[in-house]
């Protein structure tokens, strides 16, 4: 319309909390709309104290279990999807964040622009486990723990948490009740994303799982030696550790993290998220309307003076008669979206 009632612009924000939400998001979604949409969450867990010399003799791995509570999903859970466990390795995101005027030396909030890499969380090319989710033949999906694969950084992460080496080897303090601030500082947590090595390569794929940290978590069960004759099994020995605890002083931040990349679409090429960020000094207009959510593209809308002149021009005639309003008000406003390639409107 050449008199301009509304301009649209396209829109992204990075002050979206990401933080602290007691759930996290992993997973990747292929759109030829919106191209590739990857989440992965960082999480500091919280173990059960455990009596010292649980562990016993040169106890070994049986395996390691990731327990989910799966509270949410989108789209496509019949798609296997790969997912790496990283060990977070430096509290630097916490220790040296700036600490804005009137909030405590330990604030944990985080935004959608947290970058893990950036910040040294952890180590990309070296995960701990690799575990599959997704393609159970399920829709929805009804997993609640997978097995997960560990590679050689697993297993001596997994000797750590018994105690077999590392700064607190045959020390169980670590596990006690009131140990927690140095639990955070030697076990740092864990960072879990969608194996970057097997990407999405169908469009109208993926999906993104929201997991309750609450009730989510890991357990390792093992088995421990006979001292006298090591070659014989004695007991099944196991722990529980969970990513969200009530009430616990330290080991409940968890962040997530969600990327964007428009590269990868084959019908929005058109949008420059550069242009749509919220730091940009100008945002030019753009006619087609955009909305992807997850801290995506959105749209802004910017109602003219002309649509204002109108509404005067409507109070003006209403007072024709003699009659003085000096507003109008909206009963009900109706909004017409039409979508591109398609013969119906919302």
């Amino acid at each position: 319309n050449p008199r301009r009632y509304v301009e649209t612009r396209l829109y992204q924000t990075d002050s979206l909390i990401t933080s602290n939400l007691t759930y996290g998001y992993m997973g990747s979604m292929l759109s030829d709309t919106f191209g590739l949409r990857t989440a992965g969450f960082l999480t500091q867990y919280v173990p059960y104290e455990i009596d010292s010399g649980y562990f016993g003799f040169r106890p070994i791995l049986d395996s390691a279990i990731i327990l989910l509570s799966i509270s949410s999903y989108g789209s496509d859970t019949l798609t296997s999807q790969e997912y790496n466990v990283y060990e977070v390795v430096s509290n630097k995101y916490l220790t040296e964040k700036p600490v804005e005027s009137g909030k405590s030396e330990r604030d944990t909030t985080f935004y959608l622009n947290f970058d893990p890499v950036a910040e040294g969380v952890y180590d990309p090319d070296e995960p701990l486990f690799t575990f599959t989710l997704g393609g159970e033949g399920k829709y929805p999906s009804t997993t609640t723990a997978v097995t997960l694969e560990p590679t050689p950084a697993g297993k001596k992460y997994i000797s750590r948490l018994m105690l077999q080496e590392g700064k607190y080897k045959d020390d169980y303090s670590i596990y006690s009740a009131d140990s927690l601030k140095y639990w955070v500082e030697e076990f740092k947590g864990l960072y879990i994303a969608p194996n970057p090595k097997k990407p999405l390569t169908k469009y109208g794929t993926g999906t993104i799982f929201a997991t309750d940290l609450t009730y989510s978590g890991l357990a390792v069960y093992g088995r421990n030696r006979v001292k006298d004759d090591p070659s014989l099994i004695k007991d099944t020995i196991g722990m529980n550790i969970f990513f969200y605890e009530d009430g616990a002083e330290y080991g409940n931040v968890s962040v997530n993290n969600v990327k964007h990349n428009y590269e990868e679409a084959t019908i929005a090429r058109k949008i420059n998220i550069d242009e749509a960020k919220e730091t940009a000094t100008t945002r030019p207009e753009n006619p087609s309307v955009y909305v992807e959510g997850m801290g995506g593209v959105v749209t802004e809308m910017t109602f003219g003076p002309e649509f204002f002149a109108e509404l005067e021009a409507e109070i003006t005639k209403g007072n024709a008669d003699g009659k003085d309003f000096k507003t109008l008000a909206f009963s009900q406003v109706r909004m017409s979206i039409y979508f591109n390639d398609s013969y119906y409107r919302s």
